[in-house]
């Protein structure tokens, strides 16, 4: 799982831009669960190679409604 700076280290941008991962949970590509006061990020929808979310992963989650309920689309 990874924070939001990591994210943002994974998409090749400021460790401090911590805005990417909550764009990208707000959007719905990625699964973000809370975890206290902040979100944690699984790190396989990521591709560091090409710095973005792996597009089946992003339409998986959009068409599951990661945004609405992140856990409830988790494996189990």
């Amino acid at each position: 799982m990874l924070t939001a700076g990591q994210v943002a280290a994974v998409l090749h941008r400021p460790a401090a831009d911590r805005n990417a991962a909550s764009r990208l949970r707000t959007a719905g590509k990625v699964v973000a669960p809370s975890v206290g006061n902040s979100y944690r990020y699984p790190a396989f929808p990521f591709h560091e190679a090409t710095a973005s979310v792996r597009e089946a992963v992003a339409a998986v989650n959009m068409a599951l409604g990661a945004v609405a309920d992140p856990w409830g689309i988790a494996p189990r």
